[in-house]
């Protein structure tokens, strides 16, 4: 009985539609790595994936810890295009400092934030709450496990918290699926976005397809020609 109440819960709870430059693009959405340069420039529509470190200097850099490209290059090179970025270092204030540094550039181009760490993403939406963010590795585990927790399709699932603004995932963690279609369609009743992703081949856009993603993150440049024809 207080599994049907939490459940009963779940749904009844009601989820404004965030308004955002990022997501006023007709969907399907394609991302795709930033140094992708010919096929962003030939795609104003598409999005850059940037992924962002911090170097042992305390600069944030893309692709690499070590790598010798600023950020700040990549944000004035795409300047207008939409952009995620992907944090991979969970480093000490890392939060203040993109608090600090993203201010100056979110007039330029619509960035949605996207980590998987779930602490970097909650520290950093109090300091920038109007900022889109995205989705880390806690939020998958916990969407999919509390599909588990009632003996029926879904689960608690409607129950289950997410703050997100986009649900972001691959389609699975070895074998492990991490989207499924009542996932997907719980992702759109609270009136979120499902970016699905990366996909390497031709099999895994159809099933992407077929969940009904909002967006596809493709890392392989001959799918992406297959796409095109």
């Amino acid at each position: 009985m207080s599994l049907g109440a939490i459940y009963f819960w779940g749904i009844g709870q009601v989820y404004p539609k965030y308004d955002h430059p990022f997501f006023s693009v007709p969907t399907p959405w394609v991302a795709v790595p930033h140094d992708f340069s010919q096929e962003l420039k030939d795609h104003p529509q598409w999005i850059a994936w940037v992924d962002v470190f911090r170097d042992s200097h305390g600069t944030l850099v893309v692709d690499k810890i070590d790598s010798a490209t600023n950020l700040v290059e990549v944000l004035k090179e795409w300047k207008g295009r939409r952009i995620i970025l992907n944090i991979k270092s969970n480093v000490e204030d890392i939060d203040r400092e993109l608090a600090e540094f993203l201010p100056a550039y979110l007039d330029q181009s619509p960035i949605l934030l996207q980590s998987e760490y779930d602490i970097i993403l909650r520290s950093t939406k109090e300091s920038l709450a109007n900022l889109p963010f995205g989705s880390s590795q806690s939020d998958r585990l916990r969407l999919n496990s509390y599909q588990g927790m009632a003996p029926w399709p879904g689960g608690l699932l409607s129950a289950a918290p997410f703050h997100g603004d986009a649900f972001i995932t691959p389609l699975k963690w070895k074998s492990v699926p991490l989207v499924n279609e009542l996932l997907a369609r719980e992702i759109h009743r609270r009136q979120k976005y499902l970016i699905i992703g990366p996909l390497m081949d031709l099999s895994e856009l159809h099933l992407a397809q077929s969940l009904g993603a909002d967006g596809v993150f493709i890392t392989n440049k001959t799918l992406l020609e297959t796409m095109q024809h």
